[in-house]
Order: C-alpha cells, then structure tokens, then sequence
C-alpha cells in the first residue's frame, strides 16, 4: 500500500508538474510558429528572386490577416503553379510516378497542417487553469484546459490534450511538418521532384531520419 504524502512532497510534486505545464505549453506555442514561418519562409523564397523583394513581398506575407491556414493555402499553390514545368516528361513512367508521390505528399501535409492549426486553436483559445488545484493535490498531472464547441448539438467540450506526453506528441508533429515544409521549399527550389525527399510511413510521410507521429 502507497504511503501517503506528506504536505512538504505534495507541495513539491505541484510546484513540478505546475512548471512542466507552463513549459510544455511555451514549447508547443514556439513549435507551432516555427511551423508557421516555415510556410511563410517557403513563400517569400519561391516568389522573390533577390532578399530586396523579400522584403517587398514579405509586406503581404507578414500582415496580420496572412494567419496560419491562409499561408499554407497560398505556398501549397504557389507550389502547384511551379511544378508543372518539370523537366521530365509527362510521358515518361518517372515522371508518372513522381507527380502521383508529389501529390500524396502534399495531400498529407495539407491534412496534417490543418490537424494541427485546429489543435492549436483549441490550445491556446482555451482557458487554462494551471496551478488552479493547489498544492494539497497528491497528483497535478492532468492538464486543466477548458475549451468549449459550438456544434449544431450546441455545445460540446472540446477534445484537448489531456496531459504532458500528448502535447509532446504534438510538438513532435509539428517539428516534423516544420521540417517536412522546409524540405519541400528546398526541393522545388533545386529540382522541382518532391518524391525522392521523403518516405512513407503507414498512412502518412516523412523525411528519412525524421521521427513522427503518424495519424490513423
């Protein structure tokens, strides 16, 4: 039988799991806007020659209505406006098979993107109580977020992370699209073939050597 905690314990349990949901939340904010700017980065590469017009460019890329979907939307179709002109022909079987990996490439990032934008929205629209049960608990672990959906049901609780191991597995997510994104810049950039730049793994993709968390 587990002995019970003394106050001294239970105040240092609390003030431990306090500070790892602070910290987790922080992380998750930077790795979402780490996403984000990998998005936004990617347009002003593929769309401005020179750092000058970067900056030009950057006037639109920047402003506050340019969100996180919308800038996605816009580097994945400044992408579709950039491939066509490969230098493989249509014709040929490399070239069949790269444009059908290009596109299941982009599908799933488009899919895990909006995923995650969502996931986000949730998090950090939601109302916090971190800290809000007191040291008297024996444990804090759960993480206290109250985040409500309207649906045509009315209102529904929203499904939120529920402790520290699930943020991270959104972060690990997020740094993998972040990465996946930044590859794909690259690779339009250079040779304009995404297939060769990435494996698939169960129903998603990733970069070789890039662990991630793969979405049923």
């Amino acid at each position: 039988m587990t002995e019970p905690m003394e106050p001294d314990d239970k105040g240092k349990r609390f003030e431990r799991q306090t500070k790892e949901h602070f910290e987790i939340l922080g992380r998750f904010v930077q790795s979402f806007e780490h996403m984000v700017n990998a998005a936004r980065g990617g347009c002003l590469l593929l769309t401005s020659p020179t750092p000058h017009y970067q900056r030009l460019v950057g006037m639109a890329f920047y402003h506050p209505a340019m969100t996180a979907q919308p800038l996605f939307e816009v580097w994945r179709g400044v992408i579709a406006e950039i491939r066509p002109p490969a230098p493989l022909s249509d014709e040929t079987p490399e070239a069949k098979e790269e444009k059908v990996a290009a596109n299941a490439i982009l599908k799933y990032m488009a899919g895990e993107y909006s995923d995650l934008v969502r996931e986000r929205n949730a998090i950090v629209h939601g109302t916090w109580h971190i800290g809000w049960n007191g040291s008297a608990e024996a444990d804090s672990s759960a993480l206290n977020l109250f985040k409500m959906n309207i649906t045509k049901s009315g209102l529904v609780q929203a499904d939120t992370p529920k402790d520290t191991e699930a943020m991270f597995r959104l972060i690990s997510r997020l740094d993998a699209l972040t990465l996946m994104i930044h590859r794909v810049t690259a690779a339009i950039i250079i040779n304009r073939r995404l297939g060769p730049n990435f494996v698939r793994e169960g129903n998603g993709w990733r970069v070789p050597g890039q662990l991630v968390e793969v979405v049923e």
